[in-house]
């Protein structure tokens, strides 16, 4: 399945990076939360979020990769732009 612009999924994080979080989706698809799209990234124990599961959307479905976002308020901005196409 090819993630598309602004779609919301719950993925699974499979490792921190200096730079984010590798996640990948519920069909193995790759993707990555940069660590400013990460609600709570700089505090905590990132080594944590191993296993757990996020709700992003997607940002970027052109990199490779997948880029996502795990901020509310980029959850709400991909609500709203599908609303948007549905009208």
């Amino acid at each position: 399945m090819q993630p598309i612009l602004h779609q919301e999924f719950d993925v699974t994080v499979v490792a921190v990076q200096p730079w984010g979080l590798a996640v990948q989706l519920q069909d193995g698809t790759p993707g990555t939360i940069d660590n400013t799209k990460d609600p709570d990234w700089p505090t905590g124990n990132r080594e944590a979020l191993v296993g757990q599961v996020l709700h992003a959307a997607v940002l970027d479905d052109e990199r490779t990769p997948v880029r996502l976002s795990a901020l509310k308020t980029d959850l709400v901005i991909a609500r709203v732009k599908r609303a948007a196409l549905n009208e």
